[in-house]
């Protein structure tokens, strides 16, 4: 089923959707408050040493919340319960109170995690991304980005022209993009994103040429070329880009971005909501062909089915232990696979010195260093805020969340002072970022395409165990992986799955899932991959 079929049945029931309730405007912004407030941990409510329940919903970021809102409004399965490990639902979307609004006196709202609509709709397909559906029909505030136009430019000599390079990386990309697709459809090996841009007439040389790349190569993927696959960058890139279309749009409302996971799930009736669990990591899984049994800290829940939307990170952590231990075909699936990180450095100021323009290029000697800035002081965004951010990737990220922040602080404003002058640059007033690879409930931002994985191993990421444990989110995605639409629709494909089971009372092949017991590298003749029905030992 499409993502757009998917949402034709939640679209009927958002229209239905009522004022915000205080449920759900209490965990829109990210941040939980009563009756879920960290400060005061005897409002949790306190869940028997044992407590059953028709399906375990792991983790409560938007793959979990679409997987419930699915089951109670297509399905009327409401005997579910909800855990997830942070004081606050929504995973990697995550909105934080930031700086001060001088208007108001109260801080604005920033994005420390998704903030961008990728891809919007296809005129002449009539795909919508279900996102973008969410997005106006919570009436969220989003501005188009100038993501693609060529940015106002700097080095450590001061300003510099980088149209010309710009124009070649368009050139060389768009040859990129097309080559990918042609030999994946001849049925040609995969290469790595780095052998693609060569072929397709690309080579990074100076500093220039290096930053123009990261910031359209690594920007998007969180890692470099040498580290992607080029078929799957280019798939990846056309089911968004082509399948809705090339807009993205950036949101900026005081209710949160978190509000596409939210307000969905708090707007059903209470009696539909199953139950919720914050604050409790899983500590253990145990599944058989009976059900499976999360053990936490004292507590165990037993399901018939349950959806695990960790992520890759996390599931790369070894911070849940299964029962009995993964077998190779998923623990290689899991373990291939790429998880990276996305740092977002927020800056408010005392005075704004930039100019109009909404993105600004640095182009350092050393790659990915500070290559991107953006402001939301411009129209049409957050006007008048003084707000500046810089975005790391990858290893960067990795090296600034082992720093204090006042030395991350000090490492952008001597960047900006190289910019624009020290004598230009006002004080900082305001300083945040995010750890998301040190979180040991996320482990990164989102996941990446790997050059030596193939499909068949991402099909054994998604493929549940024992027929009753199913693994959702973003990375499980081949459409979508990355992308929020990714881990919306999984979500709700795993919930189609389940509910398919129960109403069946677990025929068999009703997950109607495969797994490959074995994947070889080589090509030619022969039966590469041993396919596998899940429930099949």
């Amino acid at each position: 089923m499409t993502p757009f079929h998917f949402f034709s049945h939640l679209f009927a029931a958002l229209c239905t959707l009522a004022a915000p309730t205080h449920d759900s405007q209490a965990l829109l912004n990210g941040l939980p408050s009563p009756p879920f407030t960290p400060s005061d941990p005897s409002s949790i409510p306190q869940l028997p040493q044992t407590e059953n329940t028709t399906v375990l919903i792991l983790g409560g970021g938007l793959a979990g919340l679409s997987a419930a809102h699915a089951l109670a409004t297509e399905y009327n399965i409401t005997d579910y319960l909800i855990v997830e490990a942070q004081r606050f639902l929504g995973g990697r979307l995550h909105s934080v109170p930031f700086g001060l609004d001088q208007a108001t006196g109260k801080p604005y709202l920033v994005e420390a995690g998704a903030n961008w609509v990728h891809g919007v709709e296809n005129p002449s397909t009539g795909l919508v991304n279900p996102i973008w559906t969410l997005v106006r029909q919570l009436g969220l505030n989003a501005t188009p980005s100038a993501s693609g136009l060529v940015p106002e430019a700097f080095d450590r000599q001061g300003r510099v022209d980088v149209s010309r390079v710009w124009e070649e990386w368009e050139k060389a990309w768009e040859k990129f993009l097309l080559l990918g697709r042609e030999r994946q459809a001849r049925g040609d090996g995969d290469m790595t994103a780095r052998a693609g841009l060569r072929i397709a007439g690309w080579t990074p040389g100076d500093h220039i040429r290096r930053s123009v790349e990261f910031w359209n190569f690594d920007m998007e993927s969180q890692q470099n070329p040498d580290e992607s696959s080029w078929f799957e960058i280019a798939n990846n890139h056309y089911h968004t880009y082509h399948g809705f279309s090339d807009e993205e749009y950036l949101i900026h409302d005081p209710r949160g971005f978190v509000a596409i996971a939210t307000e969905p799930y708090f707007s059903l009736p209470a009696e539909r909501r199953g139950r919720l669990l914050l604050g409790e990591p899983v500590r253990e899984l145990h599944y058989s062909d009976q059900g499976v049994e999360a053990v936490l800290d004292g507590k165990r829940v037993r399901a018939e089915y349950a959806i695990c939307t960790f992520s890759v990170g996390v599931l790369q952590s070894k911070a849940v232990t299964f029962h009995p231990p993964l077998p190779r075909w998923k623990s290689d699936a899991i373990d291939g696979f790429s998880m990276s990180t996305y740092t977002k450095i927020f800056l408010q100021f005392s005075s704004k010195f930039w100019a109009e323009s909404e993105f600004q290029l640095y182009a350092s000697p050393r790659r990915g260093y500070y290559a991107q800035f953006q402001s939301l002081d411009v129209p049409g965004f957050l006007e008048g805020s003084r707000i500046l951010f810089t975005t790391l990737t990858d290893e960067e990220s990795v090296r600034v969340e082992g720093m204090r922040d006042e030395e991350v602080k000090q490492e952008v404003l001597e960047v900006l002072r190289e910019m624009y002058g020290a004598e230009n640059v006002s004080e900082c007033t305001a300083f945040y970022f995010h750890r998301w690879h040190a979180n040991p409930y996320t482990r990164g931002s989102y996941s990446n395409w790997p050059a030596s994985y193939l499909p068949a191993a991402q099909t054994n990421l998604r493929a549940a165990l024992s027929a009753r444990l199913l693994f959702a989110g973003e990375a499980t995605s081949y459409e979508y992986l990355g992308y929020l639409q990714g881990a919306w629709t999984e979500g709700r494909k795993a919930a189609q799955g389940v509910a398919r089971c129960l109403l069946s009372e677990g025929e068999r092949g009703c997950l109607k899932q495969d797994w490959w017991e074995q994947i070889t590298a080589g090509q030619g003749g022969g039966r590469q991959w041993q396919k596998k029905e899940v429930g099949e030992g």
